[in-house]
């Protein structure tokens, strides 16, 4: 039951912590809202620009814009994942969120943004020394080390055929020189007959 406590706890701290980092990490520097009417819908669009003061990489920005009146009152709201927006290390780069709008325009008089959520993008491992070696050339040495070995089989097949035939010739010669032999001892067994 402590485990389990703990393991909580300790849950708890990692995510308040990731949510912490981006928190510092990504400011909102300015915004601006326009609409535009699509279909007889009005559609809010809100254009940015987001900071990344860290030397890490965010992706999966999600960013909510509350919508207020003249009276500071929230009216509206809606919240995005900015999809394609990547925040590199200290550097700023623009956003755009769009959605329907709840009430007609002239009822917005002024909105606010916060980032709700975003992942520190993992690079991937550069492969470095052997592995970025047979990564590069590995398909090549594997079709160079193939053509080798089948040229290779191919001398051997060629060589034990040649050599099978030499084999064969061989005892084809061993068979005839019996064969002479044995028709000379039956010529003397013969004539050894004939003379008694």
């Amino acid at each position: 039951m402590k485990t389990l406590l703990f393991f909580i706890l300790f849950s708890g701290n990692i995510i308040a912590q990731i949510q912490t980092d981006f928190n510092n990490d990504l400011k909102i520097l300015d915004s601006s809202l326009s609409f535009e009417d699509k279909n007889g819908y009005n559609s809010i669009l809100v254009i940015g620009n987001i900071r990344n003061n860290s030397d890490k990489i965010y992706e999966n920005i999600v960013v909510e814009i509350k919508f207020f009146n003249l009276d500071k009152v929230l009216i509206d709201t809606f919240t995005n994942e900015l999809y394609g927006n990547i925040a590199p290390a200290n550097d700023t780069v623009a956003f755009r969120s769009q959605g329907a709008a709840a009430k007609s325009q002239t009822q917005y008089s002024s909105h606010t943004l916060r980032i709700l959520e975003a992942d520190v993008k993992t690079p991937c491992k550069s492969k470095t020394g052997f592995r970025k070696f047979i990564s590069n050339w590995g398909g090549f040495i594997f079709v160079v080390f193939f053509v080798f070995y089948m040229v290779f089989a191919a001398v051997n097949y060629q060589k034990s055929l040649k050599e099978d035939k030499q084999y064969k010739q061989e005892l084809m010669n061993i068979a005839n020189q019996q064969t002479k032999q044995s028709e000379t001892v039956i010529k003397l067994l013969e004539s050894i007959n004939n003379k008694q």
